[in-house]
């Protein structure tokens, strides 16, 4: 038999349909918009409406504002915005903590470092080096030299860092990433690279 249909001409098939929300995709930014961002998010004083001039010259202060105001209640900007903020934070503490992390980690091998870790026991109260020793062990030595001679034993010189020497300059490099060191007096000088006169300072302030 015949399936019936409607009036309409449609099948009798009552079964409940299932209906799929889609978010709207975000627009995205044209290509000023894109430079308005990119100009707001490296202005420390994040002046919208200068950021706008700068990209669009021709437009008056107060319509800059308007049109940034507008702009930052998009929610392509907004996005772009906080997608760029979250990238510098991520770099900024890439640079400076993990640096310091680095730093840190050679200093402690610095101060570690003892030439009886890679001494091994051979009989008759004599010790050689054992260049078996493990990768991060010989990652610590700086200087691993082996010298050979006809009827003669190997000679094996291994050097590693200074404790002292070393160890400072590790130190002096970590405060400058920290920002830990003094501020610098430095003396003005003129385009000859001589000392400036007070006088020379006061007319040059004018």
């Amino acid at each position: 038999m015949p399936s019936q249909s409607n009036r309409r001409g449609h099948s009798d098939d009552r079964r409940p349909r299932r209906y799929v929300r889609r978010d709207p995709p975000t627009k995205k930014l044209s290509a000023k918009h894109e430079a308005v961002a990119l100009v707001y998010f490296a202005d420390p004083e994040k002046h919208g409406g200068r950021a706008y001039r700068t990209v669009y010259p021709n437009t008056t202060a107060r319509a800059a504002e308007v049109a940034f105001g507008r702009l930052l209640r998009s929610v392509a900007f907004s996005t772009r915005l906080a997608g760029l903020q979250a990238a510098a934070s991520r770099e900024a503490e890439l640079d400076a903590a993990w640096a310091l992390r680095e730093a840190k980690q050679l200093f402690d091998s610095c101060r570690s470092f003892n030439v009886d870790d890679y001494l091994t026991a051979r009989g008759q109260g004599e010790r050689a080096i054992d260049l078996e020793a493990s990768p991060e062990l010989l990652a610590r030595l700086t200087e691993l030299q082996i010298t050979s001679e006809p009827n003669e034993r190997q000679r094996i010189r291994i050097k590693g860092p200074n404790k002292y020497s070393d160890g400072a300059a590790i130190l002096a490099l970590m405060a400058r990433i920290g920002g830990w060191e003094a501020p610098r007096k430095i003396a003005p000088t003129n385009t000859a690279g001589q000392d400036m006169t007070l006088a020379e300072l006061v007319l040059g302030s004018m």
